[in-house]
């Protein structure tokens, strides 16, 4: 009989079991005992009200991409609940690099909204998926945090069902430290698709992830998915930096 989970996985989801069992839930930022992200933290995180187009930040209703953009890039537009500043930043870097991935769910509210606000088709195909993580990422942290936002956010709009779509090379650079420019360069040709899908003719895509920089990944998975017949790709993220 095959493990639900092995190595890295395994150990992660076994740690994760134990310290819910062993230690209450604290606020990543005060460290007060109560929710992952205390009311009081979560005041001070910086809410987006205005939506920008997701590669040049002009104002645009909904964050589609705006017509100029709209010519180099194949997403459809982008949200993002906060700014990737203060307790937010806290949260997400607890869940990356602390694994504290229970505490997802402390942003699942936030993200299933901004889904609800965009504009998705009422008689055609709505999936959601995520970014990939690379395999060696996947290996040593034992979990893909834009996954588990991506499930928590399909499992609370009630109507919505995640799909695991895309896939990711192996990469040697992170694009942490790289300029807007060698961004996009970075991510041509790491992704595509992660299994044999008949159609994605006149489907739309949510894809979720953690933050948004340049829109350079977003838009790299919006190429993919695009060329193999999605009709509209929305991403949806925690932050914008």
């Amino acid at each position: 009989m095959a493990l639900p989970y092995t190595g890295a996985r395994f150990i992660v989801k076994l740690w994760d079991a134990i310290f819910e069992v062993v230690f209450p839930s604290e606020c990543v930022q005060c460290h007060n005992e109560g929710p992952w992200l205390c009311a009081s933290c979560l005041s001070r995180c910086v809410a987006i009200r205005l939506p920008t187009c997701p590669f040049c930040d002009r104002l645009s209703p909904l964050g589609k991409t705006c017509h100029s953009c709209k010519r180099t890039y194949n997403l459809t537009g982008s949200r993002s609940a906060w700014y990737y500043r203060g307790p937010i930043k806290t949260l997400i870097g607890s869940v990356k690099y602390h694994s504290r991935t229970a505490a997802v769910t402390s942003v699942e509210l936030a993200l299933s909204q901004l889904i609800r606000e965009l504009p998705l088709p009422r008689h055609a195909p709505v999936i959601v998926t995520s970014v990939p993580s690379s395999p060696s990422a996947l290996a040593t942290r034992g979990f893909n945090q834009s996954e588990l936002l991506a499930k928590s956010c399909a499992r609370t709009t009630g109507t919505l069902c995640y799909v695991p779509l895309l896939k990711r090379t192996n990469r040697s650079t992170s694009q942490t430290r790289l300029t807007r420019k060698a961004r996009f360069a970075n991510v041509v040709g790491q992704f595509s698709l992660a299994r044999a899908i008949p159609s994605l003719n006149n489907t739309t895509i949510i894809i979720i992830d953690d933050v948004i920089t340049t829109g350079a990944t977003l838009a790299a998975c919006a190429t993919v998915l695009k060329e193999a017949g999605a009709k509209a790709v929305w991403g949806i993220t925690v932050a914008k930096d």
